[in-house]
């Protein structure tokens, strides 16, 4: 298994507390239950597989999530896929602090995971614009499914690169 935690830097790290990218990893079970943690997070599923939620009583598929998703502040438990033969970035965001990328108020999207379709499945590549602190203009392009670009209208760009087997990322 590999797995990978890192820790952005700045102006990023304003909004996203971590990244955590895994792959390989082979649990005993099937399914998780995730009890509300107060957290909202951005998956980008690296596979072609969907990703079912399950009724928390029943296991039946109750939702498919596909390539990137969001999964909003929770009231209730969550039902999901152990992880297995899985490739997939985690983006947690500090608590309050997913607006930005969603532009919906974090109640909107309560006991929600809304699917997004950013790829362009043409250029593989994916853009996302986002409000900032201070009206600061963040755009977001994700060149594969392992780097991206961080601008501001302010002309700063940051590369971020999470490419499971260069060392140090």
């Amino acid at each position: 298994m590999i797995a990978k935690l890192h820790i952005p830097a700045p102006p990023l790290d304003r909004f996203v507390e971590s990244f955590f990218y895994y792959t390989g990893f082979q649990p005993e079970h099937a399914v998780d239950r995730f009890i509300p943690d107060g957290n909202v997070y951005m998956i980008f599923d690296l596979t072609d597989q969907p990703k079912y939620i399950y009724d928390n009583h029943t296991l039946k598929e109750i939702q498919s999530c596909k390539r990137v998703w969001f999964s909003g502040f929770r009231t209730e438990p969550i039902t999901i896929p152990s992880g297995a033969e899985s490739e997939m970035i985690v983006v947690n965001f500090h608590k309050g602090k997913a607006f930005p990328f969603l532009l919906l108020p974090v109640g909107e999207v309560t006991n929600c995971d809304q699917t997004f379709k950013l790829w362009n499945l043409t250029t593989g590549q994916c853009t996302l614009t986002f409000h900032g602190f201070d009206d600061v203009i963040y755009t977001t392009r994700f060149l594969s499914e392992h780097e991206f670009f961080l601008g501001t209208a302010q002309g700063r760009l940051f590369y971020y690169n999470f490419h499971p087997h260069l060392p140090g990322t």
